[in-house]
């Protein structure tokens, strides 16, 4: 039996709970067994059908199934028993992984629930809530899931992606275990471990059924065990074989790390030099480096010859894959192939790193341990690359190595074989004109197209040379969809960009070879002009949206304690069975990964400019005349803009949004990094919005959150530089705050929200809230610059010096240190009638002693919204 009949059966063995929970009581093997067998092959169908069956009643298939039982086995090890309640497999929805997460931050909340729908970047889709515990629309999912299934080619990789649209939201598991891995995450791990298997017994036959016995006999002793006595119990009671099979290197766990990713982004030559194109080229390197990360692995999935399944996440410049360790002498091999482009390519400014971290059937059953083995082998090699790289490059002649060289970058500053600038514009060489082309198609991407061949393909707009291995890539928008490269292909992948709906324009371009998905990628990028003739907006366009002074707003977020999150956050609790396990550290990097790739551009949407006479419906049209008076003007190329003043609700309906121009542009956005440059006002409002979005994405979850660091600078500011010091305020500022959780603004550090307050216990929320109202007032001449100043100057006097020593003001700080109030309460008394305008001074005679020690945020938000441009405090 061939292995693709395996990897089928594997990726299907449990679509029966799939059917049976759409409403028929009937066994899932024998439901599976009946469905594979109408949709693929009896031989698919007959493994499916026996996987349940105990080995001594295996007649036929018996090395496949016991191949098929053992991965299910060890994929299944991820399930963890209920307690006392017994689940509804009928009803019972998906409980989301972040519920579980727990590194000591808080207590954990209340369970939540996704709902039963195919997969969007929807909020209501994708972010968890109590009341669908209790799901309804089994049937509706199963019956559009078998729709596409027909309607689409049966090979592994277009299968793949269909499950993970329609199961990624059903639980594999529900009536003895808590129902928080789903079907989708169980299934794809069980055809990576069962491909694995495969292709090592077929090199070195194993005894299939003693394997089998010795998982089963292990978790079993796993169940109510910590990891040490269980393994000890097992050698005590498996006999020599058991214990050989179970602890027989089987896998390799393989690591990439590509390394130099924010040099490579953020280097630029000469500030002016380099103005024109910034934004797209900018744009077009983040991208190329997530293409880079992302050709790696599937080079090496080619090279290997594993399907889709068996690379278990990829994203923010890392990857992981499960092979054979048959195929462990081919990594060093990859390693060198690809770092030898790199060096050619990037002079040494970008290398990989590859660790392969062999494994037994125990390791994958105990996968945090192989995890981290895996993860400390990467680093320990990163520091020896990186003196190797050196010695390379200062070993090679580069003149030679660029075949010649024109001169040096005026952009990037490396030696090219050939520079290019029309009059007036920058020497550049190929690698940056390039970006500046990809970057200013990524707006109209609909569709990213990869192709593996072994001669260089035609038509790329990316493309990479391993080994003599090309993996070329093609932006492409729905009309200008093309597939032809002009070379024979090893295989052409179909993404649909940021939606899950697999059809394509010309369906009769799909061959045998062309295999569909989707990607997700944080693409969302400011526009001007009209429909059909848009360009990607400057810099010094963009600066213009800004209310008050012009600056730009340079963002930088990440998740605190990631590290933690992934290696502690699921231990659960003490002599309790350990969570983080394969499935589950698969799922929580898959969806932290959806929300940073997918659903930050829904949040980015959400901030935007509409054009003077765009088409509107009647309804957005009546919202905008209504809040005229609030929306700021800004004069384009000869065309009107308007945007809000503030984005605390969707003003424009999903439509009509489709007529406006975003106003963030997302530089950055994978992993859990993000990186954004935006009009300051909108970084600001942007960050807040997308902190308080993730907060709700993780179920409320103390235990995982996001800070932030935002820099102000003017539109020709070194846009490298500008990330750096957004860096240094994120790393240095916001994330030395105890608990993080922060963001780093106007020189100053304050937690995003405290879920209590003391007298004087302030964050954010209450700072920002209170910066609007100053706003206002300002606005309305309520009151005077002089006055808001003299807030600034009430911190100065007595907050100054301790902000600057530990980079914060502590609470205990802030409520010892008063002497200022009697100035203010003079100031008060004399700038204000209390008589005339109660209300006033109440607000400020409450809010304004609660943010003096951390002043400069609402103080500076303030004062440079209603700055005059050209005029007062210029």
């Amino acid at each position: 039996m061939k292995i693709e009949t395996l990897q089928l059966a594997a990726l299907l063995h449990d679509i029966g709970k799939f059917q049976q929970r759409a409403g028929i009581a009937r066994n899932h093997a024998e439901l599976g067994y009946e469905f594979v067998k109408n949709y693929f092959s009896e031989d698919v169908a007959s493994l499916i059908a026996g996987h349940h069956l105990d080995v001594p009643d295996i007649r036929e298939n018996r090395e496949q199934l016991l191949l098929l039982k053992i991965a299910d086995h060890l994929s299944s090890g991820e399930r963890e028993g209920r307690e006392d309640e017994k689940g509804d497999p009928r009803v019972e929805g998906l409980l989301s992984v972040f519920c579980r997460i727990d590194i000591g931050k808080g207590e954990l909340p209340e369970e939540k629930y996704y709902p039963l729908k195919p997969l969007t970047l929807e909020r209501e889709v994708i972010f968890p809530r109590a009341e669908y515990r209790q799901a309804s629309g089994y049937d509706r999912l199963w019956n559009a899931f078998e729709s596409e299934l027909g309607e689409h080619s049966k090979d592994v990789e277009t299968l793949y992606h269909l499950l993970w649209k329609y199961t990624w939201c059903v639980p594999s598991a529900v009536w003895r275990d808590v129902p928080d891995i789903a079907l989708f995450d169980h299934l794809r791990t069980t055809c990576a471990i069962a491909t694995c298997l495969y292709m090592e017994h077929e090199k070195e036959p194993r005894n299939l059924e003693v394997l089998f016995y010795a998982v089963r006999r292990y978790w079993k002793l796993r169940e109510d065990r910590e990891v040490s006595a269980a393994a000890e119990e097992f050698r005590r009671v498996a006999g020599e074989d058991e214990r050989a099979e179970f602890e027989r290197k089987s896998f390799i766990l393989i690591g990439g790390d590509v390394s130099g990713i924010q040099r490579f982004i953020y280097r630029m030559r000469s500030p002016q030099e380099a103005q024109k194109g910034m934004a797209k080229r900018l744009r077009g390197r983040s991208f190329y480096l997530s293409l880079l990360t992302e050709s790696i692995a599937h080079y090496l999935l080619h090279r290997l010859s594993l399907p889709v399944t068996n690379l278990l996440w990829c994203g923010g410049g890392h990857f992981f894959i499960l092979a054979p360790a048959v195929h462990a002498g081919l990594v060093g091999e990859v390693e060198r192939e690809v770092n030898d482009f790199l060096l050619k390519e990037f002079q040494g400014e970008l290398f990989i790193v590859l660790a392969a971290e062999p494994g037994s059937a125990f390791d994958l059953m105990e996968f945090p341990q192989y995890l981290k083995r895996c993860r400390d082998k990467i680093r320990s090699k990163k520091s020896v690359k990186g003196l190797s790289t050196i010695k390379s490059i200062e070993s090679l002649n580069l003149t030679e190595l660029c075949g010649g060289t024109a001169g040096s970058c005026d952009v990037c500053g490396r030696d090219a074989a050939e520079l290019k600038g029309e009059e007036g514009e920058p020497e550049r060489c190929e690698q940056c004109r390039g970006h500046e082309r990809v970057g200013a198609k990524l707006p109209g991407m609909e569709y990213l197209v990869e192709v593996i061949a072994e001669r260089e393909p035609e038509g790329c707009d990316v493309k990479f040379n391993f080994g003599g291995c090309w993996v070329g890539w093609r932006v492409c928008g729905g009309r200008n969809l093309s597939l032809d490269f002009g070379v024979e292909s090893s295989c052409i992948r179909v993404y649909r960009v940021n939606s899950a709906e697999l059809e394509i324009p010309h369906p009769g371009d799909v061959r045998r070879d062309v295999h569909l998905g989707f990607r997700f990628y944080g693409k969302t990028v400011p526009l001007e002009g009209f429909a059909g003739a848009r360009e990607v907006m400057s810099f010094d366009a963009l600066v213009k949206f800004s209310r008050g002074v012009e600056r730009l707003g340079v963002l930088r977020m990440d998740v605190d304690d990631l590290g933690k999150v992934f290696s502690r956050g699921l231990e659960g609790e003490k002599d309790s069975k350990d969570n983080r396990t394969i499935s589950r550290i698969a799922t929580l990097s898959r969806m932290l990964d959806l929300f940073f790739t997918g659903y930050i551009n829904r949040v980015a949407e959400s901030f935007w400019a509409v054009r003077e006479g765009a088409n509107v419906c009647r309804d957005c049209e009546e919202r905008l005349d209504e809040m005229k008076d609030r929306l700021v003007q800004v004069k384009l190329s000869g065309m009107r803009y308007y945007r809000a003043q503030h984005y605390d609700e969707d003003m424009l309906c999903r439509e009509c949004e489709k007529d406006s121009t975003p106003l963030i542009y997302i530089t950055y956005s994978g992993g859990d990094d993000v990186f954004v440059v935006a009009p300051w006002d909108m970084a600001v409002e942007f960050a807040w919005r997308l902190s308080r979005e993730f907060s709700a994405y993780v179920a409320d979850n103390p235990n995982l959150s996001i800070s932030a660091g935002v820099f102000l600078c003017r539109e020709r500011f070194p846009i490298g530089r500008a990330a750096q010091v957004s860096g240094e305020l994120l790393d240095d500022g916001a994330k030395e705050l105890p608990g993080k959780n922060a963001v780093n603004i106007f020189g100053e550090t304050v937690p995003w929200r405290c879920r209590s307050y003391a007298d004087m216990h302030a964050d954010f929320e209450r700072l920002f809230e209170f910066g609007r109202r100053l706003e206002g007032y300002l606005d309305e001449k309520k009151l005077s610059r002089g006055f808001v100043y003299s807030i600034l100057s009430f911190w100065q006097e007595t907050f100054s010096e301790v902000s600057r020593d530990r980079g914060y003001v502590p609470y205990a700080e802030a409520k010892r240190r008063r002497r200022y109030m009697p100035r203010f309460k003079y100031l008060l008394a004399r700038n204000i009638d209390r008589k005339k305008n109660r209300e006033l001074f109440e607000v400020l005679d409450k809010e304004v002693p609660m943010a003096v020690p951390w002043a400069r945020v609402p103080v500076n938000w303030a004062l440079l919204r209603t700055r005059r441009r050209g005029g007062e405090d210029e």
